[in-house]
Order: C-alpha cells, then sequence, then structure tokens
C-alpha cells in the first residue's frame, strides 16, 4: 500500500513550473501573468499611458507592440507589472499551488482508504464464507456419521 505523502521537493518543482508559466505566459492566455496587456484607443493615449505605467514602475517586454487601424490607429503593448506586484502574485500562486497540492493528497488517501475499506470488507466476507462453508461441511460429516451409526456402518473413508 502507497500512503500518499507530502514532499516539499514536489511541491517546490510545482511552483517552479507555476511562477515560469507566470512569467512566460502572455495575459491573453486568460491566466495570472507577470505581463500586462494594454489596448488603448488612440496612438496619443497609448504613449501617455505607456509613460505613466513606466513612471508607475512597469518595465518593458519583450513583446512587440503591434499597431492596428487605419483611420484612428492605436497601439496595442505590453509591459511587466512592477516587481512589488509580481512577488505579491507569485505569493498568491505559491499559495494556490500548495493548496491544490495538499487537497490533491487528501484526496489519494480518501481514496486509498476507500479503497482499503472495501478491500477490508470483502476480505471478511471471504472469511466468513469460507468458515460457513466448513462449518456446513462439518455438520455434513457429522449428520452422515450419526447417521451411519444410527445404521449399524462402518465409515470408509
Amino acid at each position: 500500500m502507497n500512503i500518499p505523502e507530502f514532499s516539499q521537493a514536489e511541491l517546490d518543482s510545482r511552483i517552479a513550473i507555476a511562477h515560469s508559466e507566470y512569467e512566460f505566459n502572455l495575459p491573453e492566455f486568460g491566466t495570472l501573468t507577470a505581463l500586462e496587456k494594454f489596448m488603448p484607443d488612440s496612438i496619443a493615449h497609448s504613449l501617455e499611458l505607456y509613460a505613466e505605467k513606466r513612471k508607475a514602475g512597469y518595465t518593458p517586454s519583450e513583446v512587440q507592440p503591434m499597431i492596428y487601424g487605419t483611420v484612428t490607429p492605436w497601439i496595442e503593448f505590453h509591459l511587466y507589472k512592477p516587481q512589488k506586484t509580481q512577488d505579491k502574485e507569485r505569493a498568491v500562486i505559491a499559495a494556490d499551488v500548495e493548496a491544490a497540492y495538499r487537497a490533491e493528497i487528501d484526496a489519494q488517501l480518501k481514496q486509498l482508504i476507500e479503497i482499503e475499506a472495501a478491500r477490508s470488507v470483502e476480505r471478511k466476507k471471504r472469511e466468513q464464507e469460507a468458515a460457513r462453508i466448513a462449518r456446513e461441511e462439518a455438520e455434513l460429516a457429522e449428520a452422515r456419521r450419526e447417521v451411519m451409526a444410527a445404521l449399524g456402518l462402518q465409515e470408509t473413508e
């Protein structure tokens, strides 16, 4: 029986993977990421917003800005969130990963308990059935001996 146990190494590995995904995924994937996507409605607003965000601690990303539109063009760009924000989000991610990992271990343990309990019940049923059959065979053998004795016959086994 392999009892599921908490492993700090496994947790650290899962957190490292989640942090890597946080750092390298684009926000378009619908997950929490270090990058934030901005889509202002004009080039002027894009430039103002970019400058404002840079002053607030956002840093440039490797994702190339995209210019859209012909009549009223606008720019889509990505910036890394400020380090303090990233640190807070990484802590939340680590806590979420740990909670999910511990819940997974708990679920595996509950499943193991159910399986082992069912096996135990089945084993007891088989033992009880074997004991019942042995009792019936012993009773039948005793009844045969009694009948044979009553008929004055000797056992030939």
